[in-house]
């Protein structure tokens, strides 16, 4: 009888051996849940908050892509505005304002001579509006990209037109590199 007792006790704690080591896994990941919900929050500091903010800070902005220049399409919106190429005028003399004497070395004469042929012709407002463009091709054409000629509102008198030449200005560049 001993030894049946002996055998049953030897079993029960093979058994009980058996059990404590299957739920260990599941003891293990209770009790760390547990630990990790009881954990404090470390609440950020005035300093960590001021280094997060110097370190996003002093990250540089991307350098910008070389993209072509692209200008715009000159005159489209305005000569659909028109639609009266019926009505002429006789140019005979054109006057620049807003132009800088000498302005990369354009001078007065060269913008009329580069007009002369329209003069003393019939123009619509669309001729109009090309004479003003071909001024604009002119200081384009000589680097100054941002240049234009505009017509601006205005009467007619004695064949004498009003271009108003706005030229266009860069702002300076400073660069301040101070990377090491």
């Amino acid at each position: 009888m001993k030894s049946l007792i002996k055998r049953a006790c030897f079993a029960r704690a093979k058994n009980v051996r058996r059990a404590t080591f299957l739920f260990s896994p599941l003891v293990l990941l209770v009790y760390s849940g547990i630990a990790s919900a009881v954990s404090p929050v470390s609440v950020p500091g005035a300093g960590t908050l001021g280094n997060q903010l110097r370190q996003e800070s002093v990250l540089a902005p991307k350098a910008p892509v070389n993209a072509p220049l692209v200008l715009p399409e000159e005159g489209t919106a305005r000569r659909s505005l028109s639609g009266d190429n019926h009505t002429t005028v006789s140019v005979k003399q054109v006057v620049f304002t807003g132009n800088p004497p000498g302005l990369k070395g354009l001078s007065e004469t060269d913008l009329q001579r580069e007009l002369a042929v329209d003069l003393n012709r019939p123009q619509t407002f669309a001729g109009l509006e090309a004479m003003a463009q071909k001024i604009t091709a002119l200081y384009r054409h000589h680097g100054l990209l941002v240049a234009r000629a505009v017509l601006p509102p205005q009467t007619l008198k004695d064949g004498v037109l009003t271009i108003r030449i706005i030229p266009g200005r860069y702002d300076s560049a400073h660069i301040s590199n101070t990377s090491s």
